[in-house]
């Protein structure tokens, strides 16, 4: 009974330990992804050159068949680390697909943006959500980033703490700075939220940037006028 006994406490023990390794390994690799997501993004936004944003922005717009290149309706999903270790390898082609920064300093927020969506573009940087979008002009300006669900200052994590606060947006050579004064969850069918007509009954210049709920299930709207 007693051999029987000392060999369960030997299995059990063992499956904790194999446990812990594999919880142990899940964290350092997230964690990992987490800090290539960060270094990356950080030297895209140190590549981006205002004076050429316009032509990268001109040269991706259309295909071969003069048709549209860019897509402005793909669904946020959660990305994979592999996925983040793909667009990390890909660092070089990306730079020449950023048009643009955002930045706030309260939340150490500092990314690249790219026009549309894709995979590649959301591992690393934020997205525009709808073609023909300006600074300095009355209208909305949206963008869209991955909530990777840390207290860590990665992709769009961390825009529920902005209210109040200032965040400051280059595109296409343009600047402007907003200060955030709204804070919501919406539907991901509450395309209205990002549309110009709000603003332009306000004659306001607005800035909207968009993450996932930590369900996945909504979309967090975090909303700012020009200053």
């Amino acid at each position: 009974m007693n051999k029987k006994l000392g060999l369960f406490i030997v299995f059990i023990f063992s499956c904790l330990i194999l446990s812990v390794g594999a919880m142990l390994f899940l964290y350092f690799d997230e964690q990992k992804a987490q800090a290539t997501i960060k270094d990356t993004g950080a030297e895209l936004v140190d590549s981006y050159d205002p004076e050429r944003s316009q032509l990268i922005f001109d040269s991706q717009s259309t295909n071969e068949n003069g048709a549209s290149s860019i897509s402005y309706d793909a669904e946020l999903k959660n990305l994979t680390n592999q996925e983040i270790h793909d667009a990390s390898s890909n660092l070089e082609a990306i730079k020449k697909q950023v048009v643009g920064t955002i930045q706030a300093p309260s939340i150490e927020l500092n990314l690249p943006i790219l026009e549309g969506f894709s995979t590649e573009k959301l591992a690393v940087g934020v997205g525009t959500l709808k073609p023909n979008q300006h600074l300095n002009k009355v209208g909305n300006f949206a963008l869209a980033g991955h909530n990777m669900n840390t207290k860590n200052p990665v992709l769009f994590s961390r825009i529920t703490q902005l209210k109040g606060h200032d965040v400051t947006v280059q595109y296409k050579g343009k600047k402007q700075t907003y200060t955030i004064n709204s804070i919501k969850i919406i539907k991901p069918t509450n395309i209205q939220s990002i549309q110009d007509d709000d603003a332009i009954q306000k004659n306001e210049k607005m800035l909207s940037l968009i993450t996932c709920t930590l369900d996945g299930q909504n979309r967090y709207l975090v909303q700012g006028v020009a200053k």
